[in-house]
C-alpha cells in the first residue's frame, strides 16, 4: 500500500469520525432539550397522545333568603353523550344491547343511533341536548357507561326575576360577575371533576374503564334578606318613583342589632335572567356605589358628636334668626324661616341649618371630623360583603381645598358624599345603643364563614346614654314636625334630608333635590332601620313630603309583619 493510499484512508476515517461526532453532539443537545428544557411540554404531549380528559362540571350552589326560599338556582339539564371509539371496539352482542336499550329510552330509532355511533370519532359525541329526568335515571340504571352516558349542564335561574337583582348579581360566560354571584363565585362554583380515558386500545381490554374524579358541588349560600320584606321595599320604591315622576331611588332596611340587611332596593334595575338586555351601568348597586350629598340627615351625626363630647346638653340653647354669617359665608335655613331661641331637639325638629352650624362650631373642628371619619365611618367603606363598594368622600382639615366654611356645610350634609349603606350603618349605631355593627347580606355559606371578615360589632361610636338621648330627640321630630312618618301607637325615631344636587359647574340649583328620610323603631327596642332616598322628585321636593311617607308605609307593614306590639305595651313589660 502506497503512502498516498494510506493518507486517503486516514482522511476518510477522520471525516467519518468528525461526522459521527457531529451527529452525537446534535443528539446530545436534542436529548438535553427534550429531557430538561422541554420536559413539561414533551410530557404533556405524550399524555395527550396517550389519554383523553373530559371535564365534569360541578353543580353551582343555590342562594336562598333567610327563610329558605330559593333566590338563585342551577336547574338540571341532562345531555346524552356517546363514546364512538368505545362503542366500535365492543363485540356485536354488546353493541346490540347498547343500541336496543338506549334507543328505547331516548326515543330514537335503533338504526339512527347505531349510525351516529359508528360514524362518530373520539370519546365525545352529543346524542341529545336534553332529556327528562326520568329518562336520565333509566339510562343511568341501564349501565351503558361509558358507551352512552349522561352529562349534566346546569342553567342558572332567578325565580323572582328582577327582585333583589343588584344584591344577587350574576356570572357571565367569561366567569365575570357582580353581586353575591360575583363576590362568592369561588364558593358557589365548586371544583370540577374529570373523566380520564387511557390508551389507543381503549375498550379492547386495556384501560376499558375510564378513571373518574368526581366533581365537588358548589356551596349553598343563605342571605340575611327576607324576600317578603324585599318585595315590600321594592313595591314602595316603585310607587314613590311613579308618584314623583322620577326614575332613580334607593331603599335600605337593616337590623341595627346585627347589621343584617333585610332588604335593599335600587332603581333602575334589571332581570338577572336576561342581564344583557340593559346597559352595563345598571348593574351597579346604588346602595353601595351611588354616593350623594345627603343633606340634613347628617345632622343626626353632628348632634350625636356634640352630645357625646359633652359640649352641649339637651338643655343648651341657640339663636336661629333664619340666617347667619360664618367665615364670610351666609348660612340660611332651607325654608328661610327664623326659629328664635331653640334647643338641640328643636334644631332637629325644624331642621335648622343655622342651629346645627352653631353646634358644630361649639364642638370644634377636630372633634367634628374625628367623629365623622373615625367613629361614623364617613369617607370609608363599611366592609359589607358585596363587591364594588365605594368610599364616599369628606374633605378634611389639611386636605387641598379645605377651608373653615366646610365645617359649616358638612354639619348639615352638603359638600360631602356618602353611600346609602354608609348612612344606614352610621344611624343604625345610634339605634343600637352606640355600637356599630358590620353590615352584611350573607348569613351563612355551607361549610364556610358568613363573610370575609365575619359579621359582628365594628366599634362603639357614641356612649349608650348619648344614643338614648338622641333617640328621644329623633322621636320628637316624628311626633311634632314630620308627622308624615308617624305610625299610630308606635314611637319611631327619624330625620328628613332635602339635599341640593351639586352641579358640574357653578352654584347649587334650588330646583333639583334628593329627598331622603332615615328612621328606626320602635324607639324602645329598635328592630329595623329604614333609609329612603328619592332622586330628583318632580312633584314635591322635601324629604318630609317625598320620603317620609314611604318610610311610614314600610314601617307600618314591618311592625305588623314582625309582630311587634305597640310602644305602650312594650313600656308596660
Amino acid at each position: 500500500m502506497t503512502v498516498a493510499t494510506i493518507e486517503t484512508h486516514r482522511r476518510r476515517l477522520l471525516l467519518v469520525a468528525t461526522l459521527l461526532l457531529a451527529v452525537g453532539l446534535v443528539l446530545t443537545i436534542r436529548l438535553v432539550q427534550w429531557q430538561v428544557l422541554e420536559h413539561e411540554q414533551m410530557r404533556a404531549l405524550a399524555e395527550a397522545q396517550h389519554s383523553t380528559k373530559i371535564e365534569i362540571s360541578p353543580r353551582r350552589g343555590t342562594i336562598r333568603d333567610r327563610n329558605g326560599r330559593v333566590l338563585a338556582i342551577s336547574l338540571r339539564n341532562d345531555q346524552v353523550i356517546g363514546d364512538p371509539d368505545f362503542f366500535k371496539a365492543q363485540m356485536p352482542k354488546a353493541k346490540d344491547y347498547i343500541i336496543s336499550t338506549a334507543a328505547t329510552i331516548l326515543d330514537m330509532t335503533p338504526g339512527d343511533l347505531r349510525a351516529r355511533l359508528e360514524s362518530g370519532e373520539g370519546h365525545y359525541l352529543k346524542l341529545k341536548n336534553s332529556i327528562p329526568i326520568t329518562a336520565s335515571k333509566k339510562l343511568n340504571d341501564a349501565g351503558l357507561s361509558p358507551a352512552i352516558v349522561i352529562e349534566r349542564q346546569d342553567r342558572r335561574v332567578y325565580p323572582s326575576g328582577a327582585l333583589l337583582a343588584h344584591t344577587l348579581g350574576f356570572i357571565n360566560s367569561r366567569g365575570e360577575g357582580v353581586g353575591i354571584e360575583g363576590s362568592y363565585n369561588q364558593q358557589l362554583s365548586g371544583v370540577p371533576g374529570f373523566k380520564l380515558f387511557e390508551g389507543e386500545n381503549y375498550g379492547q381490554g386495556l384501560g376499558n374503564v375510564p378513571s373518574i374524579t368526581p366533581a365537588q358541588d358548589g356551596a349553598d349560600i343563605t342571605l340575611t334578606v327576607d324576600l317578603n320584606i324585599q318585595y315590600m321595599a321594592e313595591r314602595e320604591l316603585e310607587r314613590a318613583l311613579a308618584a314623583e315622576k322620577t326614575l332613580t331611588g334607593t331603599i335600605v332596611i337593616m337590623n341595627p342589632k346585627t347589621g343584617e340587611i333585610l332588604a335593599m332596593a335600587g332603581r333602575p334595575t334589571f332581570d338577572p335572567n336576561q342581564y344583557d338586555n340593559v346597559p352595563v351601568s345598571v348593574y351597579n348597586n346604588p346602595v353601595i356605589s351611588a354616593a350623594w350629598e345627603p343633606g340634613s340627615i347628617v345632622k343626626i351625626l353632628t348632634m350625636a358628636a356634640a352630645l357625646d363630647t359633652g359640649k352641649i346638653s339637651p338643655r343648651s340653647t341657640f339663636v336661629d334668626r333664619g340666617s347667619m354669617t360664618y367665615h364670610h359665608m351666609i348660612i340660611t335655613n332651607m325654608d328661610k324661616k327664623a326659629n328664635g331661641t331653640i334647643t338641640p331637639a328643636q334644631i332637629l325638629q325644624y331642621s335648622s341649618n343655622v342651629g346645627i352650624v352653631q353646634v358644630a362650631d361649639v364642638l370644634s373642628t377636630t372633634a367634628f371630623y374625628t367623629y365623622m371619619r373615625a367613629n361614623f365611618g364617613i369617607g370609608s367603606r363599611t366592609g359589607i360583603d358585596l363587591p364594588f363598594e365605594v368610599e364616599g368622600s369628606i374633605r378634611l382639615p389639611g386636605d387641598p381645598g379645605w377651608n373653615p366654611v366646610d365645617l359649616a356645610t358638612h354639619s348639615y350634609g352638603q359638600g360631602m358624599a356618602v353611600t346609602p349603606i354608609q348612612m344606614t350603618t352610621a344611624v343604625a349605631a345610634i339605634a343600637n345603643k352606640g355600637i356599630m355593627m358590620r353590615p352584611h347580606v350573607v348569613a351563612g355559606v355551607q361549610g364556610g364563614l358568613e363573610s370575609p371578615e365575619g359579621p359582628g360589632p365594628l366599634r362603639r361610636v357614641v356612649k349608650s346614654e348619648t344614643a338614648a338621648t338622641l333617640t328621644d330627640m329623633l322621636v320628637s321630630v316624628v311626633e311634632t314636625t314630620v308627622t308624615q312618618a308617624r305610625v299610630p301607637g308606635y314611637r319611631l325615631a327619624g330625620k328628613t334630608g332635602t339635599a341640593l344636587i351639586p352641579p358640574p359647574e357653578g352654584t347649587y340649583s334650588p330646583d333639583e333635590t334628593i329627598a331622603s328620610f332615615i328612621g328606626y323603631g320602635p324607639a324602645e327596642d329598635p328592630r329595623f332601620v329604614i333609609l329612603v332616598r328619592i332622586d330628583r322628585p318632580q312633584v314635591h321636593q322635601t324629604g318630609a313630603d317625598v320620603a317620609a311617607p314611604v318610610f311610614r308605609n314600610i314601617a307600618q307593614w314591618l311592625l305588623a309583619y314582625l309582630k311587634i306590639p305597640p310602644s305602650d305595651q312594650q313600656t308596660r313589660r
